[in-house]
């Protein structure tokens, strides 16, 4: 395991890089987790990336014997639920993707995986995205797994201009704007009402 830290006035990155134990080592790997744990900072002041190969999955169908055409996958059942206590914790959530990334003649499995902090909320301004790539044998079992984050809008600052947020018109805009948005929009769900309402803000 691997880590960088970037500090920058626009925020703080942390990015962690995993390869854990191989095989029948479930102890070691656990323990390399809980180490990397104690040295995850905390969400509300870093965005942490962790991405790498796991050698365990999270599921009973992540991992699929080719002799049996079975999941096999339970056997990991207790580091998954080990790690999805401790990533819940720290405020991590798994990018999702449903490929196999390993693969052999004894079987596939999903073990290269991407964990980030990244709030919900940034989802409303970017897009993450993460896919695996081609087979690269034989230079590898393993697939390559692209992943990141693409900005919706790049020709707006990433940050409300103060003179904007301090002229009374445009709260006066704000409010306005908002009571005709609810009115047309009826009943939404919360995560609705925050698009709509960050939209505003750029558009009043």
């Amino acid at each position: 395991i691997a880590s960088l830290r970037i500090r920058t006035p626009a925020g703080n990155l942390c990015v962690f890089t995993v390869y854990l134990h191989s095989g029948a080592r479930a102890a070691e790997r656990r323990e390399a987790l809980r180490v990397m744990a104690r040295h995850i900072p905390p969400a509300e002041h870093w965005t942490v990336w962790i991405a790498g190969d796991f050698n365990f999955v999270m599921d009973d169908d992540e991992r699929m014997c080719a002799t049996s055409g079975t999941f096999t996958g339970q056997l990991d059942a207790a580091e998954a639920s080990e790690w999805r206590r401790e990533a819940r914790r720290l405020g991590l959530r798994e990018l999702f993707q449903e490929q196999y990334t390993h693969g052999t003649s004894g079987g596939s499995s999903k073990l290269d995986r991407v964990w980030t902090s990244r709030h919900m909320a940034e989802r409303l301004d970017s897009e993450e995205f993460i896919a695996a790539g081609r087979w690269c044998r034989p230079l590898s079992n393993h697939r390559p797994v692209h992943f990141g984050v693409r900005l919706h809008v790049r020709e707006r600052p990433l940050a409300m201009v103060s003179a904007v947020l301090k002229d009374p018109r445009w709260k006066l805009c704000l409010e306005t704007g908002w009571d005709e948005l609810c009115r047309r929009a009826g009943t939404i769900s919360g995560w609705a009402t925050l698009r709509l309402y960050k939209q505003l803000m750029w558009e009043a």
